[in-house]
């Protein structure tokens, strides 16, 4: 009652104590309670309903399991319960669980909240530093699909939501990768993100805001996203632009309607070098001087990164090649001090510097020679 609310707020704020000013204040987040609470349970009724197969996925029972025991770790970043799934039999879209892999816990919990709370989340960081890896591998260990799509300047909604084609002389409407993820408890991963142009943002801006997909070219057709689906973007950078330099060619500038979509944002850098080389050793088993010039070598490499003195980035991939390689041809060369940097030189003047510009080649070689002298 208008008429009353005055009064009524006066008598509030004395039986209360001035802890209550203000009635309609207390309705409103009654009614944001209310519905904070329906939506919640319909997430968690719908979350745990078994997933029936289609004959692309098999049959699949989630449940709740709490995070530190899911990851093997007694970290408090993951002390809350997620969802999990159980397969009948092998999904050809839940990533294979790699044990050599080292999470960032907090990367890592940041990402487990995002999907708990169904908010978009948006990885950003240089290449090669495992940010879709981060990803998958959360996929791998929860059991969750992952669908990933690369995206370019070729990139069209075509690709995306699909298109009308044709099958034995009749048309029908082929559906793109999003629609196929919608439907299913699945992590729709976009990877390069910021090389995405205008007409595919677009396209995204829907689903981005948890709504569902409306496809114009299939009669309108409306496709509802699963409780379960959500959404990761990957790239470079922050949607800002590359102010470095060092992916301008495929970089664009993503529009604030866009970023504004995205709820969280989480940075995953380069391990540092002692334990990049720890999970260098899971993979290869290397003497003590190739392990020591291998990681002198990172160490240094690294910094001129940071430093701007190198514009070609390199990933584990690379440090693991180095090491592979460089054992490899100590052990065909002989044991001794000198092989052993002449097998690490050969090592890194394959896997790196050949594959750099001319200005970065000399500035590695430079780094490589101080690390064998």
């Amino acid at each position: 009652d208008k008429d009353m609310i005055d009064i009524a707020n006066m008598m509030a704020a004395k039986a209360s104590g001035g802890a209550v000013s203000d009635l309609r204040v207390l309705v409103q987040e009654r009614d944001q309670l209310r519905s904070d609470l329906a939506n919640a349970a319909s997430r968690a009724a719908a979350v745990t309903q078994p997933i029936a197969s289609d004959g692309t996925i098999p049959n699949g029972t989630p449940r709740r399991v709490n995070a530190q025991t899911v990851f093997k770790t007694r970290s408090k970043m993951l002390d809350f319960d997620i969802t999990v799934y159980d397969w009948d039999a092998p999904n050809i879209y839940v990533p294979q669980v790699d044990d050599t892999y080292k999470f960032d816990w907090d990367a890592l919990s940041n990402l487990l909240f995002a999907w708990e709370h169904n908010l978009r989340t948006w990885v950003g960081g240089p290449t090669g530093s495992g940010k879709s890896t981060l990803v998958q591998q959360a996929c791998a260990y929860t059991g969750t699909m992952c669908r990933r799509v690369n995206l370019s300047k070729e990139s069209s909604t075509y690709d995306l939501i699909g298109k009308v084609d044709v099958k034995n002389g009749e048309t029908y409407f082929k559906d793109g990768v999003i629609p196929q993820a919608m439907v299913t408890p699945a992590v729709l991963l976009l990877d390069e993100a910021d090389a995405a142009l205008g007409d595919v943002n677009m396209a995204l801006q829907p689903i981005l805001e948890g709504n569902a997909l409306v496809i114009g070219e299939d009669g309108g057709r409306v496709v509802h996203p699963h409780a379960g689906f959500r959404i990761v973007a990957t790239a470079n950078t922050y949607g800002s632009g590359d102010s470095t330099g060092l992916y301008s060619a495929g970089v664009k500038i993503q529009g604030r309607a866009t970023m504004n979509r995205y709820n969280v944002f989480l940075n995953v850098d380069y391990m540092p070098p002692s334990q990049e080389m720890s999970v260098v050793k899971k993979h290869v088993s290397m003497s003590k001087p190739v392990e020591d010039m291998v990681l002198n070598f990172l160490s240094a490499y690294r910094q001129s990164y940071r430093n701007g003195a190198i514009q070609t980035p390199i990933s584990p991939r690379n440090t693991i090649t180095i090491a592979r390689m460089a054992t490899f041809y100590e052990g065909i060369l002989g044991n001794s001090e000198a092989t052993t940097k002449e097998a690490v030189a050969r090592a890194i003047n394959a896997n790196v510097i050949l594959s750099a510009d001319e200005a970065d080649a000399d500035v590695i070689k430079g780094i490589a020679d101080k690390v064998v002298a």
